[in-house]
């Protein structure tokens, strides 16, 4: 399954994003194929991963609130 990961921008303080790493890392590891899309480096990034020829089955967004 392609699954697609998504870091949404954010005005707090980047950090680097264990979870959505550990998550990647794990679906990987059992057969998935999964990618994380980091819009905290380039804004609207994710629309260039979904119109790839690959296109994900599943799309993830992480979110932090408090």
């Amino acid at each position: 399954m392609n699954i697609l990961i998504v870091i949404p921008h954010s005005d707090f303080v980047p950090t680097l994003p264990l979870g959505p790493l550990s998550i990647a890392t794990y679906l990987n590891a059992h057969g998935h194929r999964a990618r994380i899309c980091d819009c905290l480096l380039k804004k609207n990034e994710y629309l260039k991963y979904l119109s790839e020829a690959d296109r994900p089955e599943l799309v993830a967004i992480s979110l932090m609130s408090n």
